[in-house]
């Protein structure tokens, strides 16, 4: 009685708040972004979040690609816009902005209430910092003016560089967040260059040059939630089928399989369809999603794919013919399929033979 670990359990709810808030912050740090999402949930009382904990909510929800729910929160967050610091304040606006951005970028339609909403963030952020030049510029070229926005890439490449320069000095991990930046502006050029001269910059060109680009970031999975609004700005997800099945690939190796899934319905909007219903769909970017599900392992979804899959290989993954109406890819989708299947029906049959 009155040891230490009864002083614990007594602890004032004030010094209790301070440690969950000092937890929240480590996982962050250590980039366990659900873990500290998890934090500044379970100590938030129903309809009153403190408004720094809707920020660290909001980062963490960043960092995992949930960006409808960073659009909630800002929204709700900009109602106490007034007890906030200009930091935070930035911080508020530069995270609504990323959001908005790349659901405007992604949208298929009705995507100028995203635009409108990037507008208002970026009015909350100084012009001579980089999010704030990033975010006019690209609010410049979805609104035509090319030469605003150049002006407003030049005066974020001016911001950068300094940085960068600083940097690089000391370590080139240190500076790599600040080349990535770059590299979002490098390519938001092209984007503008596509824009005004198709002929000099055509989408094919384009995609070239960033798939090329992205093979030396394969692994990077921050790197590519940076440039992909950006490119889509000027080649549709739909457009780039192999991009966002890469990218897809890369979020499950990470475990965020909420974003392949979210990746893969923009390149396909009814990935998520079984084969029958939607046959026309694109096929690759719908046996992606169904390995998606098996990699995911959440619920029921591995039987899902192995249901999905067998379907699919009814339909399309019959042996060759001498006249067999498939393209070469359909055929080689089928083999890969085939593939899965085996592999599949196999790991689905080991613990059953284990138990037995």
């Amino acid at each position: 009685r009155g040891g230490p670990r009864s002083r614990l359990l007594t602890m004032p709810a004030e010094l209790t708040v301070a440690v969950d808030a000092d937890n929240a912050h480590l996982r962050e740090q250590l980039h366990d972004w659900k873990e500290a999402l998890g934090l500044y949930e379970a100590r938030e009382a129903p309809g009153d979040a403190a408004p720094l904990d809707s920020l660290g909510r909001m980062r963490c929800h960043a960092a995992l690609g949930e960006w409808e729910a960073v659009r909630r929160l800002s929204d709700k967050l900009a109602e106490q816009r007034a007890v906030l610091a200009p930091g935070e304040v930035a911080e508020l606006a530069r995270l609504g902005a990323a959001a908005a951005l790349d659901m405007a970028s992604h949208a298929t339609a009705g995507n100028e209430r995203h635009w409108a909403a990037l507008g208002r963030h970026a009015a909350l952020l100084p012009a001579r910092s980089f999010d704030g030049a990033f975010s006019r510029a690209v609010l410049a070229l979805h609104g035509g003016d090319w030469s605003g926005a150049q002006a407003y890439i030049d005066a974020a490449r001016g911001v950068i560089d300094a940085e960068v320069t600083g940097l690089v000095g000391e370590s080139y991990a240190r500076a790599y967040n600040g080349m990535v930046r770059l590299q979002r502006l490098s390519e938001l050029e092209e984007v503008l260059l596509n824009a005004t001269s198709p002929t000099t910059l055509p989408r094919a060109r384009l995609l070239e040059l960033w798939r090329g680009r992205l093979g030396h970031a394969a692994a990077d999975l921050s790197a590519w939630r940076e440039l992909l609004p950006v490119r889509a700005l000027a080649v549709p997800p739909r457009h780039d089928p192999h991009g966002m099945i890469a990218f897809a690939q890369l979020c499950s190796r990470n475990g965020q399989h909420t974003l392949a899934f979210e990746a893969l319905r923009h390149a396909e909007p009814r990935a998520a369809a079984s084969w029958g219903d939607a046959p026309d769909m694109q096929p690759d970017v719908w046996l992606a999603y169904t390995v998606a599900m098996w990699e995911s392992g959440e619920g029921g979804a591995r039987d899902d794919a192995l249901s999905r899959l067998r379907g699919y290989l009814r339909e399309r993954g019959g042996p060759l013919g001498p006249a067999d109406p498939r393209s070469a890819t359909e055929r080689c989708l089928a083999a890969s399929g085939w593939v899965h299947l085996g592999e599949w029906t196999l790991a689905s049959a080991a613990p059953a033979a284990g138990e037995a």
